[in-house]
Formats: structure tokens, sequence, C-alpha cells
């Protein structure tokens, strides 16, 4: 027997072409038959089968890269979109934070102005009272302030 291309071919067999096939009849001749062309080498089966192979993970990987780039350009967006609305709510912050200062001001100026307000009437209760003293008058009532006359009770000289 001779190997020829992998395949072990009988001694019989050498002259013959890649096309023929070789049927051994009950007497023990070797009957050779030639193929019709629709039957292919075992060989050029398994290269088709490798290019087909090929081409398709050729393609499973052009799929699998455009997949990620689009995957990648969802993610740029979506940090793009972030950004933006981070710079938003930071924005947003510092103007909260600007009229929180000005509230504050505002609020501090007011508590002053009250403390003042309230120091003043201290006094004129004080010197309300010293004038009623003086003038045998008992001007002070229980919570320590001078209360206003009541609009409905004219006085004589009006």
């Amino acid at each position: 027997m001779v190997l020829q291309s992998n395949l072990i071919v009988p001694n019989s067999m050498k002259g013959m072409s890649a096309c023929t096939n070789p049927i051994t009849s009950s007497s023990g001749t070797v009957i050779t038959q030639q193929n019709s062309g629709s039957e292919k080498d075992p060989h050029q089966i398994i290269d088709e089968r490798k290019q087909k192979r090929m081409i398709a993970n050729r393609e499973s990987a052009r799929k699998s890269r455009l997949r990620k780039q689009q995957h990648l350009d969802e993610l740029n967006a979506d940090v793009d979109n972030l950004g933006a609305e981070n710079n938003m709510l930071f924005t947003q912050l510092n103007i909260v934070s600007l009229n929180y200062m000005q509230l504050q001001e505002e609020n501090s100026l007011l508590r002053s102005h009250a403390m003042d307000l309230s120091h003043k009437l201290q006094s004129l209760n004080i010197k309300m009272q010293w004038a009623g003293v003086l003038n045998d008058l008992d001007l002070s009532s229980s919570d320590g302030f001078v209360h206003p006359i009541p609009m409905d009770i004219k006085p004589w000289y009006l």
C-alpha cells in the first residue's frame, strides 16, 4: 500500500486518477468507476467547512465589535449626560447656597433690629414708670410693660 495525501491506496490503484472510485468485485478484481462530478474529495469538503467556519467566525467577530462599539457609544453618551446633569446640579447648589447666605445675613440683621427695638421699648417702659412714680401714677402692669390705650376709649383731650 502507498500513502497518498493522507489516504491509504492499495498498490493496484497507484495509477488511477483522483476522480475514480475503486470497487472490488466478488472475484477480487478492482473495478474503477468515474465520479459523476457531484461527489467531492474529502479534503475539499474539510477545506470548505473550515472556510465556512472561518467566514462565520469573522462575521461573528465583526458583529461583536459592532455591539461593543455601540455599547461604548451609549456609555459615552451617558457620561456626557451625567456630566451635564452634574454641572446643572452644582450650579443649582451654588445658587441655593448664595440665597441661604443672603437670607442668613438678612435674618441676622432683622434679629439685631428686633433686639434694638426691644431695648428701646424697655427703656421707654422704664422712663414711663419713673414718670408715673414722679406723678404718683401706677403705670406698671404685671408683665412690666406699659400697654397702649385702646382706640375705642378716647382721652378727654381729644
